[in-house]
């Protein structure tokens, strides 16, 4: 049961670091191309993205915080470096609402 429930977070934090990405990729490369001009709420793409980013870093902080406790790494620094993902999301973050107040 331990074996599955490793296995079930690997694959969560592997999604998460795939909408990590895909997010990322939109908030710094995606530029003031709006995709839905005629939307209530018509966003560039890297607004969109910074949406994203700021929707996603708390399910992205759970997961990671659940793969610490459950998945065995080895030693502790190693375990640690499972929060990289949480750190670039929040880095991210903070950028989009640093740019947003200024």
């Amino acid at each position: 049961m331990k074996n599955a429930l490793s296995w079930l977070l690997i694959l969560l934090n592997a999604i998460g670091c795939l909408c990590l990405t895909y997010s990322s990729y939109l908030f710094l490369f995606g530029g003031t191309i709006v995709d839905a001009p005629n939307a209530m709420l018509p966003m560039e793409r890297w607004e969109r993205g910074g949406w994203l980013l700021t929707i996603g870093m708390i399910p992205l902080i759970i997961a990671n915080i659940l793969g610490y406790g459950y998945i065995q790494f080895g030693n502790k620094k190693n375990r640690l470096l499972i929060f990289i993902p949480s750190v670039i999301c929040i880095i991210l973050v903070a950028c989009f609402w640093g740019r947003g107040i200024i």
